[in-house]
């Protein structure tokens, strides 16, 4: 992704780093200028076959992520359709 492009609502600013699942990306909520790390996952992960194993991966390390530091704080999950 590209600074400047939006996911939702959330105006990415620069990528933040990657792993096995996706992209993590420094973004800003423009309705209270907030600055968030969103988690895209790959599209190779997201076929039609595996897609609720990915999604139940993501939400698991979601949570583990919350225990592991006070700091973090999960404030929304979204499917979000991109345009191929």
């Amino acid at each position: 992704m590209e600074p400047g492009s939006r996911v939702g609502r959330f105006r990415i600013e620069r990528p933040l780093g990657q792993g096995a699942m996706g992209n993590v990306y420094l973004a800003v909520d423009p309705a209270i200028e907030r600055q968030v790390a969103i988690k895209i996952v790959r599209t190779d992960l997201t076929d039609a076959d595996r897609r609720d194993e990915v999604e139940t991966r993501f939400l698991r390390e979601a949570a583990v992520s919350l225990v592991r530091n006070g700091e973090t704080t999960l404030q929304e999950i979204n499917r979000v359709t991109f345009a191929a």
